[in-house]
């Protein structure tokens, strides 16, 4: 099984995981979790390297939030390098505009429909499981009991009240 994520939110003016972002990728290392407790198969985390310029560090930042928390290592590769074999859950963290030529390489003979991330979309989350693919939104929320869901909500409300 294959998961594709973007990004998580980033602070106001800079290029780097806010407040939002830091929650949001817990979160998702537990929805991730659980779509993923059911397969037999090892997982490995990908991500890409951020620019020299510094931009596109996002994706680095989430992966290594969710790489933690799984207790998984990250590979920073290049879009050219990511695996294709089919014996291993690959965790795919990328930048949003940069996501369409990954469901290309992976569905390469059923290319889906171009699919365009809204810049406030943080929680969808494309799978591609036997070579068939499903556009989730609202990942975390499938994915995560209500309990969880509650305790992250009230995390929000704390760390927002103490800025």
């Amino acid at each position: 099984m294959i998961l594709i994520l973007r990004h998580q939110q980033g602070s106001p003016f800079t290029n780097v995981l806010g407040r939002n972002g830091i929650i949001n990728s817990l979160q998702l290392a537990d929805a991730i979790s659980n779509a993923l407790k059911s397969s037999t198969y090892n997982t490995n985390l990908y991500t890409c390297l951020p620019l020299l310029s510094g931009k596109h560090v996002r994706p680095l930042q989430t992966a290594s939030i969710i790489g933690t928390k799984l207790n998984l290592g990250i590979n920073i590769i290049t879009y050219d390098n990511l695996p294709i074999n089919n014996h291993i859950n690959k965790i795919i963290i990328w930048h949003h505009h940069d996501i369409q030529p990954l469901l290309h390489k992976y569905i390469p003979n059923d290319p889906p429909p171009i699919i365009k991330w809204d810049d406030d979309d943080y929680d969808t989350c494309i799978i591609i499981n036997n070579n068939e693919y499903y556009i989730v939104n609202n990942f975390v929320n499938t994915h995560l009991s209500l309990m969880k869901r509650l305790f992250y909500r009230f995390l929000k409300r704390i760390l927002k009240k103490e800025s």
